[in-house]
């Protein structure tokens, strides 16, 4: 398994790297993976006492190369209301990112404490839904009140209020 990287007119930069410690004819079984700007790559190398497994991950950018199925990548950070508000017995909370950040998204109570994170760890330029189910980090079921959320992506920070009404 290779990959390539291109320079902004498609010509290739450098030559093919190979991201796999085994001799290509002696991989078995190759599957390969690609989400959220992540690729993995696993197959299985019989020579050495058995059946050995291996795996790589490739973190990767999103290219500009217009395929005419892409969306269009926010232009800034945004932290959207939740939907709906109040709600029982989940909610969608909804955030944009222009470019890859590590993220945290944490839902606090009113005395500032933490209840639960949703997001944490880098991601790639894009727009995300997360579902709140009014769960703690325990998963026990958090009481009627308001509560807020926090989303933190870089320098970015922006936190807003929502009600869960049993």
């Amino acid at each position: 398994v290779y990959y390539q990287i291109f320079d902004n007119s498609l010509s290739q930069v450098g030559s093919n790297e190979s991201i796999s410690p085994a001799d290509p004819e002696f991989m078995m079984l190759p599957s390969t993976s690609a989400f959220l700007g992540r690729a993995w790559f696993a197959w299985a190398d019989p020579r050495q006492d058995g059946l050995n497994i291996y795996a790589s991950t490739i973190v990767y950018m999103p290219t500009d190369v217009d395929d005419g199925d892409q969306p269009t990548l926010p232009d800034d950070f945004a932290l959207q209301q939740n939907y709906p508000n109040p709600f029982n017995p989940s909610t969608t909370i909804t955030f944009s990112l222009p470019r890859v950040s590590d993220v945290s998204l944490t839902i606090y109570n009113m005395l500032g404490q933490k209840v639960r994170t949703l997001v944490s760890g880098g991601l790639v330029a894009g727009t995300y839904s997360v579902i709140w189910d009014g769960r703690d980090d325990a998963d026990r079921q958090v009481a009627t009140g308001i509560y807020l959320y926090r989303l933190d992506a870089g320098s970015f920070s922006e936190q807003r209020k929502m009600v869960l009404i049993k």
